[in-house]
């Protein structure tokens, strides 16, 4: 039963849905802080977990007070896709080459939860504004790191390149396309009623 809210009837439990994987995200990112790689990321999660904090509570003021600002909505959904992006960079490129540069599975989840955060408010072209800026951005920190990996050992640009982390970006593309369509069609649908 929704309670009529500022947001409104329906659009109630979509927002407090979506206020709650900010959360979700939020409690990894100090998870992430406090059983971190150590001193090295330290300062980068303590950096990402504040600013989120941030980004979390000026999203939901704004989203109580203005909830008609399309453009508010996207300069957040902005916002979180660069937090991604700062994340993915903490794992792919921050590291000297000769570490190890696979994601953490807290890392994934981080942008996989905001893609379903950013989903719920069945709007495509939110999903393709966050996405596509962590897809590009993600896909240029892999080329980055297979010709730095190239650079030291020469014949490892392919090798480096095809891994498991452009698997798991790959992954991350299908899904933004299985939100697009869903969104897609079920505007088709209320339409239609």
């Amino acid at each position: 039963m929704d309670y009529m809210t500022p947001f409104g009837e329906g659009d109630a439990a979509r927002e407090i849905r979506s206020t709650s994987l900010r959360f979700v995200v939020l409690l990894i990112l100090f998870a992430n802080l406090v059983f971190g790689d150590g001193q090295s990321s330290f300062a980068t999660h303590m950096s990402v977990a504040l600013v989120y904090l941030g980004i979390s509570v000026a999203s939901i003021i704004t989203a109580t007070c203005f909830p008609g600002r399309d453009n508010l909505k996207a300069g957040f959904v902005a916002l979180d896709a660069v937090l991604v992006v700062v994340v993915l960079y903490e794992h792919i490129l921050a590291s000297p080459i000769t570490d190890n540069h696979n994601l953490t599975t807290s890392s994934l989840v981080v942008a996989f939860i905001l893609l379903n955060h950013i989903a719920l408010k069945l709007d495509h072209r939110l999903i393709v504004l966050f996405s596509s800026t962590v897809v590009a951005c993600w896909l240029m920190m892999l080329a980055i790191m297979a010709y730095r990996h190239h650079a030291n050992a020469a014949g490892s640009l392919l090798g480096n390149f095809f891994s498991q982390d452009l698997v798991l970006a790959s992954s991350f593309d299908s899904r933004r396309w299985q939100f697009i369509c869903s969104c897609w069609s079920t505007t088709a649908r209320a339409g239609m009623h």
